[in-house]
């Protein structure tokens, strides 16, 4: 009798056991699981948003880029870099967050929207900084990087900025990574009019002085800025000239 309760009490005891181990590893893969589903749904996020822009910029003309400005007061330009897949609206908001995570519709997409800084005039400062996020697979400003490459750079000199004011001829004059604590290129408020000639020397600067000749303290500046892939207080920075049709 005492033995079979002996067993009993043996057997209760593992299946007490048993209980616990499979409630710790539910504990311990449930929050693994949910971390895979977020992540396979922010890759699916990335894949459908990047098809969306991949679809616009293979349909739009210049018709359909008046009927967007129409259809949408926060849309304030089209860029397109000759030779890349940069060719997407640009977009500006209250403050400088909004497009992080949305597209020009205002729909949630983890590759967001280019846009401008909101402390800009667009396009009528001295210097106007346009933002995106450098995602793989070559979209939003995910080419950006390439311009150090000077070879790249020389093959890839030019652009289009269409606006609602008219259409601008973009010549890239210069690459360079520079720190978010640069304020002759961040601190928009105080450097977007009257000061191009701090702008350019930082810019030379950070770039090596490579061809820093070429621009000139009354040129009109756009600057398009994207994250440094290894340093996190970095940014990656083209830097183009503007010149009006």
């Amino acid at each position: 009798m005492n033995k079979r309760r002996k067993k009993g009490g043996r057997l209760r005891a593992l299946d007490v056991a048993d209980r616990c181990v499979d409630f710790a590893l539910a504990l311990f893969v449930a929050p693994l699981l949910a971390i895979s589903l977020v992540a396979l749904y922010e890759a699916g996020e990335v894949a459908r948003s990047g098809a969306r822009m991949v679809a616009i910029a293979e349909i739009v003309d210049d018709d359909s880029i008046e009927d967007l400005f129409e259809e949408n007061e926060n849309v304030v330009a089209w860029l397109r870099i000759a030779g890349t897949n940069i060719n997407y609206p640009v977009m500006r908001a209250k403050n400088n967050s909004w497009y992080l995570a949305r597209d020009y519709n205002g729909d949630y997409s983890p590759a967001g929207s280019l846009f401008v800084d909101y402390r800009n005039e667009p396009f009528e400062d001295d210097c106007t900084v346009i933002y995106g996020h450098r995602m793989s697979g070559d979209m939003m400003f995910g080419e950006i990087a390439k311009f150090a490459d000077k070879q790249f750079l020389e093959e890839h000199r030019s652009g289009e900025l269409k606006t609602r004011n008219g259409v601008a001829e973009l010549y890239f004059v210069e690459y360079a990574e520079v720190n978010t604590a640069a304020r002759e290129i961040y601190a928009v408020g105080d450097y977007r009019n009257g000061r191009n000639r701090e702008v350019i020397t930082r810019i030379g600067r950070e770039s090596g002085m490579a061809s820093v000749a070429e621009m000139d303290e009354n040129d009109q500046i756009l600057i398009l800025s994207t994250c440094d892939k290894t340093r996190r207080n970095y940014r990656n920075v083209l830097v183009a000239k503007v010149n009006w049709r």
